[in-house]
């Protein structure tokens, strides 16, 4: 942003620099940390010089559009408008708090995406308060929207490495037709659900194909936004004690190390997919307020609801994919709810039921993310062959000395553990022999860390 006297400014603490080294060089460092400190206080103010009048009226249309959303978004049935609603009021409250660190260029982010999400969300409701109004134009501006997503994502998926992308574009291709379809039967309600679908679709797609305009110092930045949210999360768990929200959690924390090594690559792309993705499921985790209940069956029936639903919500994508790990990781995610759902159902219930029934859950969970994983991204390649085959052998042994520790019919809940990770060192060592090295090194990690709650069931 031009401004004269903040270019005077930085032409003046550009000159202080030049001072600065002459002073270290004469070893006069007192006098060096004065003059550091008055550059930086030249360059704050400069700054704020800057980005106050830019920052203003981008808080300006923030509030203006906020004031229509609440209104015209929020008083709607559509679902993806809201969430980008609340989405961008997040990124508000974040500018704001950014503006109070005098953060300004930190600040200035926050306003410019709450402003896209704003403006995006609007048009998802056509600008209608409530969401009524002439059917005809109701589809006209979903089809319009739909449209204009569509061309931005044909653009990225030219160089999108993300094969997850394409398939999500031609699930939105798919129902575009049906939306056509629907619209020249005169079934309009109908037209403009199918097109507000795919247009979630397209924002999905969107989200996993990034623009190649990604730089470094806005995913740093980002990067350190997800730590201080991640911060927040690991709080709220240790309070909830939620498997859930801790397998979501422990995800999003793989996902932020592999973002960071992407970044460390110079591999943007991915680290924007890798920081989206920990992105997301750490605000799942943060939306969730709702502490451990103390009813034990009421917390097994609520839990297995949340997990049946996530479930749900994959389903329609597997069966769209032809990918054979996302079907073998949700298929045993479907398995594991099963095994949960009966240890639920035994009575009476303990402490012993609990545990083993949180260790069944958050294992569900973590089948799920890993099977979610396999439908956004290709399979990693690993060559090490005999890494995976000494990993197996481990587990074998793992596997051998803690059946020998369980003898008395008292640790049933713990035998119960245990076949689950017999089964999962089962596909492992199938996979293995498939050559799909990959999947069977992500089974061998799951079984270990199932073996470690056998254990201590069964202490």
């Amino acid at each position: 942003y031009h401004n004269e006297q903040a270019q005077g400014l930085l032409a003046k603490a550009e000159a202080l620099t030049q001072e600065i080294d002459q002073k270290i060089a004469a070893q006069k460092y007192a006098h060096a940390m004065v003059l550091i400190r008055e550059a930086i206080a030249i360059l704050e103010k400069a700054l704020k010089l800057a980005l106050d009048s830019p920052l203003l009226r981008l808080h300006t249309r923030v509030q203006e559009l906020m004031q229509r959303a609440e209104t015209e978004v929020l008083g709607s049935n559509n679902r993806e408008a809201i969430r980008l609603v609340q989405e961008a009021r997040k990124n508000k409250l974040l500018g704001e708090q950014a503006v109070a660190r005098t953060q300004p260029l930190q600040a200035a982010q926050y306003f410019q995406v709450a402003i896209a999400l704003l403006e995006r969300a609007l048009k998802l409701v056509g600008g209608n308060p409530g969401g009524d109004g002439n059917p005809v134009d109701l589809v006209n501006r979903g089809r319009d929207y739909f449209v204009d997503l569509k061309k931005q994502l044909e653009e990225r998926l030219r160089s999108c490495a993300n094969p997850a992308g394409q398939r999500l574009y031609n699930q939105t291709q798919r129902q575009e037709r049906l939306a056509e379809e629907a619209s020249r039967r005169g079934d309009f309600a109908l037209a403009l659900q199918l097109y507000n679908g795919a247009t979630r679709l397209l924002l999905r797609a969107l989200d996993l194909c990034p623009a190649q305009s990604q730089n470094a110092d806005q995913l740093g930045a980002e990067l350190t936004l997800l730590r201080e949210l991640m911060a927040s999360a690991e709080e709220q768990v240790l309070q909830s004690n939620n498997p859930r929200d801790r397998a979501m959690l422990d995800w999003a924390q793989k996902l932020m190390l592999e973002a960071e090594a992407a970044l460390a690559g110079q591999k943007p792309i991915i680290a924007y997919g890798r920081l989206e993705r920990s992105r997301r499921l750490v605000e799942k985790v943060l939306r969730n307020k709702t502490q451990t209940p103390i009813d034990y069956q009421k917390q097994c029936e609520e839990s297995l609801q949340q997990l049946r639903a996530d479930l749900a919500e994959t389903q329609e994508e597997i069966n769209a994919s032809n990918n054979t790990e996302a079907q073998s990781f949700f298929e045993l995610a479907q398995k594991a709810g099963a095994e949960a759902e009966r240890i639920c159902q035994r009575q009476p219930h303990a402490l012993l039921s609990l545990a083993a029934f949180r260790a069944m859950l958050r294992l569900g969970h973590q089948l799920l993310l890993q099977s979610e994983t396999f439908l956004q991204e290709n399979t990693p390649a690993i060559q090490d062959r005999a890494a995976i085959q000494q990993r197996l052998n481990q587990l074998d042994a793992t596997i051998a000395e803690v059946r020998s520790n369980l003898t008395n019919e008292q640790k049933d809940f713990a035998t119960m553990l245990l076949t689950q990770a017999v089964v999962l060192r089962d596909r492992a060592q199938a996979a293995f022999q498939r050559g799909q090295f990959y999947l069977s090194a992500e089974l061998c990690d799951l079984a270990f860390e199932l073996l470690r709650e056998t254990l201590k069931l069964g202490k």
